[in-house]
């Protein structure tokens, strides 16, 4: 079997596995991207980066890329109950970076990352399986495309293959998993009349639902539904749409808004359970993105902490020699950061989103404060995992003070 020799393989070319191949490409590393997918889909979620994923993007030089894929920025964040508007924030001048919120089509998105890193210098291969990873003293990865198989030899693996990942599998990580609290649906429709300047969020808390639309220009909109877990039913293809639609705009959400609004692409549930791995780096593997930690996704964090990933392992290969320890720097930096992004995530689960009489307590504790002026210490969705979660932070957070 003939055997060829990098510095770096990605295990994946969506945002994280494209974006680490970017930096360390431009660097003047060797890299090899591995995409299994010719063609990307439509996996109808990893729409959404909050500011501080584009201050990320931004940093690792791939901000443009997104843009040129179809970026599309939305500078408001608009809160409702019913048809009560509760928070219009301007992200643009209140957060830590003066960044808005950047929406974009998955598939676009990828085809113009892989091509940026491509662009940095990057190797490419779609369409290739990997076969298995192995690591006696040589770190090898056996490759099959249309049916030839090739071995590569490389100094560090970078599993950026998604929840699912099989790197994470043959480097023999443990998985965590967190409890399962939101059941998140959604789809794609276009000719839809929503103002395409903000990000739109309708919740009833007391039921823990939660409805984002997230507009991508040119009349197209993700439309999101969030509901309880404990919910006896799972929506999915066009059959269900209608029933979404009615969902929704019992919410509040304008009917008038999906008057002429057709679904395009596929309609999906999925689980926001929270899957994570302790210390992301071991024998010359490092996962990153949602190999490393899937985020509950009700949040919007997926994106963002896969390019922070990207950026932190790339910052720590370039300053080390040794990538031994450069790993294990990275995986240290990363379990920092996901913790406080952990941790905020569950505060607006218990918030905004449980059920019950605890919750309901908590929010008549928190809410007037919130609806006067939403604490800014715990600003982690949206400024990023690099604020303290101090107690004083937390009583802040729940109007403990």
């Amino acid at each position: 079997m003939q055997s060829k020799t990098y510095d770096v393989i990605a295990i994946g070319g969506g945002l994280g596995g494209s974006a680490i191949a970017h930096g360390m490409a431009k660097s003047g590393a060797s890299v090899l991207v591995l995409e299994a997918e010719q063609d990307y889909k439509d996996r109808v979620h990893g729409e959404l980066l909050t500011p501080w994923g584009v201050a990320e993007a931004k940093e690792l030089g791939v901000f443009d890329a997104i843009m040129e894929g179809g970026g599309h920025e939305l500078p408001w964040w608009n809160i409702y109950i019913y048809d009560d508007m509760v928070e219009h924030r301007d992200l643009s001048s209140t957060t830590r970076q003066l960044l808005p919120n950047v929406s974009y089509f998955h598939p676009d998105m990828q085809e113009a990352m892989v091509q940026s890193a491509k662009d940095a210098g990057a190797d490419v291969l779609r369409g290739a399986r990997v076969v298995r990873m192995t690591n006696n003293g040589t770190l090898r990865v056996v490759v099959s495309v249309k049916g030839v198989e090739t071995e590569y030899i490389t100094r560090l693996v970078v599993g950026a293959d998604g929840r699912a990942s099989m790197s994470r599998k043959w480097g023999g990580f443990h998985v965590n998993e967190g409890l399962e609290q939101n059941m998140i649906c959604g789809v794609m429709f276009e000719n839809m009349a929503f103002p395409d300047d903000a990000s739109h969020i309708w919740q009833i808390p007391s039921l823990g639902l939660f409805a984002p639309v997230f507009p991508q220009g040119n009349g197209k909109a993700r439309s999101y539904l969030v509901y309880p877990a404990t919910w006896p039913f799972r929506l999915s293809g066009k059959d269900s749409v209608q029933e979404f639609i009615n969902y929704v705009t019992d919410m509040g959400e304008p009917l008038a808004y999906y008057y002429k609004a057709e679904p395009i692409g596929p309609m999906a549930t999925w689980s926001g359970t929270r899957l994570w791995v302790d210390h992301p780096y071991q024998k010359g593997v490092a996962l990153i993105g949602s190999a490393a930690c899937t985020s509950d996704p009700s949040w919007g964090q997926g994106m963002a902490l896969a390019l922070r990933d990207a950026r932190v392992l790339r910052d720590h290969l370039l300053k080390n020699d040794d990538w031994d320890v450069a790993g294990h720097a990275y995986a240290q930096e990363h379990d920092r950061y996901s913790a406080v992004n952990k941790e905020v995530e569950i505060w607006m689960n218990q918030l905004h989103l449980g059920v019950g009489p605890e919750a309901e307590a908590i929010r008549e504790q928190a809410m007037p404060k919130w609806k006067v002026q939403p604490p800014r210490a715990a600003d982690v969705l949206f400024s990023g995992p690099d604020l303290e979660l101090t107690e004083e932070v937390r009583n802040e957070f729940f109007n403990l003070v």
